[in-house]
């Protein structure tokens, strides 16, 4: 798509709620150019820009964007090498933004340091709901920096931080502020490096721990939180650490959840 025509495709059509443009490498030039002709529009509600090398330049235009406009509900910005300093700029328009509801950071770069300044910023949002992270650089620090915007936050449903390098020291981070928070259901844990032996469910109706190092024992104790946990919905653990020979405490656990 030439991105001139994206003036028309979004500053002066009334009627389009949802534009898909992933995958057409529009870099920061092109993403400057729909950001820019979108701020204003007032009908759009969905923008998936994903795969468009938006980097750190294209990360500044949107936050423009996200300033401006007053009906964007759903971001998709994954695989665009914003990195860390690349949030930076979104995480300053988010801490104003009052219409934006679901955003896709999935796939960016982001370590630590995105993942602090992004929960400082949001501590000052009402709107945002999901928070997806997956496919990152995220780790303990980061953790801690989400832990914390959730002993406050009262807003976020939903965070996926799937496919990253959070050991069990930060996900039992999580697990406490999840206590406090008694709005968020679901906390994405695929894929990262834990053995989650000592993590209490608490509010959470689905919680997703496939792929990671959880024992036999581990499982039994998640079972054991289950039964006391009435709101929970959903609990994966496929492809964890159970073992061949475990089948009496696998038994036991069955025990449990019935």
């Amino acid at each position: 798509m030439s991105v001139h025509r994206l003036n028309w495709v979004t500053e002066t059509n009334k009627t389009l709620t949802s534009l898909n443009l992933g995958g057409n490498e529009l870099g920061s030039n092109g993403i400057e150019i729909l950001a820019t002709a979108s701020q204003y529009n007032n009908t759009l509600s969905t923008l998936y820009v994903g795969r468009n090398s938006v980097g750190i330049g294209g990360a500044q235009h949107l936050a423009k964007l996200l300033n401006h406009n007053t009906k964007l509900v759903k971001l998709d910005l994954q695989s665009n090498e914003i990195s860390d300093d690349g949030i930076q700029y979104l995480a300053d328009a988010l801490q104003n933004n009052i219409t934006l509801k679901t955003l896709n950071l999935a796939r960016n770069n982001i370590g630590d340091k995105g993942t602090y300044n992004l929960a400082n910023a949001l501590e000052h949002n009402n709107t945002l709901t999901h928070l997806h992270l997956a496919l990152n650089l995220i780790a303990d620090e980061g953790a801690q920096a989400l832990a914390t915007l959730l002993e406050t936050n009262r807003i976020l449903t939903v965070i996926d931080l799937a496919f990253n390098q959070i050991s069990i020291h930060g996900i039992k981070q999580l697990a406490s502020a999840s206590q406090k928070h008694s709005t968020m259901t679901t906390l994405d844990l695929r894929y990262n490096q834990t053995d989650a032996s000592e993590i209490n469910i608490f509010i959470l109706t689905v919680i997703d721990l496939a792929f990671n190092q959880i024992s036999i024992h581990g499982i039994k104790q998640l079972a054991s939180a289950s039964q006391k946990h009435s709101m929970i919905t959903t609990l994966n653990l496929r492809y964890n650490q159970t073992g061949a020979n475990n089948r009496a405490i696998l038994n036991d656990t069955a025990n449990v959840l019935l």
